[in-house]
């Protein structure tokens, strides 16, 4: 299927977005730049993650996306795709003296529901179930602040299914925010700017939190989250090594909500994102745009 590597750029890039918190940059990325804005009201505290070791939970993320797509100066028509749905087992395999948390998480099933072209939806749906067994693992400080990852595809995966775990991988680093080092209240904001390193290019990153409330173990949070990139050469998943394409823009927007454990691994929210991006490829403009809706519970 010639369009795959443009459909796997599609779902990384909107992946990449929706997924519901901003995306920790790798290890070899500058670091986050976290500003207070708003300390909030009321009585204050630090908000930190404190995990145990042996604490399991199970996910269930819903995505459902629209995507357009123009070639130079011929335009498909916007389609939806079927909804995809992602089970995946949560295990804090470690917990280090001074906090730092590894958690791995194995992708259980992928399942791939609903209407659209019929070559579109079969490869998808052996995309998805080539991601099963997959496990991702991710260490993580107190504040949330990335250390190292790993990924390990599961027994049936592809090239392009490797190359969407890679997506899941961003999208999995998403759910854990980055904390403000001082003590905040009911009310705080603040801000998170980042690059973030992804198949299709460099992007800049700034997500914006208001925390609604925390009580105990939980926090429930506000979020946004804004994307851009410049011109640069990227490679195109999908096709032979060493094959370039150029990124000539990317804008992205997203918002959501949710609440997040910082005791006990749990997460439930909704989130919503839109991606515009113009490539070049083979001398020829591709222009797409992608709306996403995320439910986690």
């Amino acid at each position: 299927m010639k369009s795959l590597s443009f459909l796997t750029i599609a779902l990384t890039a909107a992946v990449g977005l929706v997924a519901p918190i901003a995306a920790q940059a790798d290890a070899s990325q500058p670091a986050p730049k976290l500003k207070v804005t708003n300390a909030g009201d009321g009585p204050k505290a630090q908000l930190r993650y404190a995990f145990k070791k042996g604490q399991k939970a199970k996910l269930t993320v819903a995505s459902d996306m629209r995507m357009s797509m123009a070639v130079g100066d011929k335009s498909m028509p916007p389609m939806s795709l079927p909804t995809v749905t992602q089970t995946l087992k949560a295990d804090v395999t470690g917990v280090a003296a001074n906090g730092d948390t590894t958690l791995r998480l194995e992708i259980v099933k992928a399942a791939v529901t609903g209407q659209g072209p019929d070559e579109l939806v079969d490869q998808l749906k052996k995309e998805m179930d080539a991601l099963a067994g997959a496990k991702v693992t991710l260490v993580f400080s107190t504040r949330g602040s990335q250390i190292s990852s790993d990924i390990a595809p599961g027994p049936k995966a592809s090239p392009q299914s490797t190359e969407m775990l890679d997506g899941v991988l961003g999208a999995i680093k998403q759910l854990i925010p980055y904390l403000p080092e001082e003590e905040v209240g009911a009310g705080a904001t603040w801000e998170v700017a980042q690059p973030v390193a992804a198949k299709f290019g460099t992007v800049s990153q700034t997500a914006k939190y208001k925390l609604k409330g925390a009580k105990g173990d939980k926090m429930d949070v506000e979020w946004s989250i804004a994307q851009s990139a410049k011109s640069q050469k990227v490679p195109v998943p999908g096709a032979p090594p060493g094959t370039t394409a150029t990124l000539k823009s990317l804008e992205g927007k997203g918002t959501g909500s949710g609440q997040l454990g910082l005791k006990k691994l749990g997460l439930a929210g909704d989130s919503s994102a839109d991606v515009q991006l113009v490539m070049n490829t083979q001398g020829q403009d591709l222009k797409m745009g992608m709306s996403t809706a995320m439910k986690v519970k």
